[in-house]
């Protein structure tokens, strides 16, 4: 579970420390690629007692630091798939900062989502939650796409498949040679390009 501050004043201290102890394990994956107990509870200043008394083992803390970075993740994808920034920047401009968003974004979790790719071969839970936030992320942008076609701003087409392959593309950028690109660099332009051409209304 993540929260913005707003909403983290609202939650019970045991919640607020839960979410102390996930952000934790999240800082130390992205530091080191590993994390125990001691280094957890030290960082978000709790004891190693208090860690065990939310988590049952070291492998469900990971379950839900990568809950909590998927949850994130459909986060992005609603914040970033607006129709009304479309309208505000134009299409090319729109699929621009989408991917160098989408990137930094990557980037900034580049080995929590490679572990948890290793880890999926063997975790149920893993699975589960890729396979909960998929869902939610292709909903989003799938409304996303009817109201662009609504606009015809977008091209006609069945929503959900382009929406999926709006997301099959997007998860591609979790790639080391899309991790190292410049902004507007050409490969960067050529991604974007890629997401306006998926989404372009030619005939309007």
């Amino acid at each position: 579970m993540t929260s913005s501050p707003a909403t983290q004043g609202t939650l019970s201290k045991t919640d607020r420390t839960r979410l102390r102890l996930v952000a934790a394990v999240r800082k130390e994956l992205e530091g080191s690629g590993s994390f125990n107990a001691e280094k957890v509870a030290r960082r978000a200043k709790a004891s190693t007692a208090t860690f065990y008394n939310h988590f049952e083992s070291q492998d469900e803390a990971f379950d839900a630091a990568y809950r909590a970075l998927m949850d994130d993740l459909v986060r992005h994808v609603t914040d970033g798939l607006q129709v009304e920034r479309l309208l505000d920047v134009g299409l090319e401009t729109f699929a621009a900062q989408w991917v160098a968003g989408c990137v930094r974004f990557f980037r900034s979790n580049s080995v929590l989502f490679a572990l948890s790719q290793a880890k999926a071969l063997s975790s149920a839970a893993v699975r589960e939650v890729y396979a909960d936030s998929e869902k939610r992320a292709i909903d989003h942008c799938e409304r996303f796409v009817r109201l662009g076609q609504s606009a015809r701003l977008f091209r006609a087409g069945e929503a959900r498949d382009i929406a999926r392959a709006m997301m099959i593309l997007s998860e591609g950028y979790n790639n080391p040679a899309v991790l190292q690109m410049a902004p507007g660099d050409a490969l960067h332009r050529e991604l974007g390009g890629v997401i306006a051409r998926l989404l372009e209304n030619t005939d309007a």
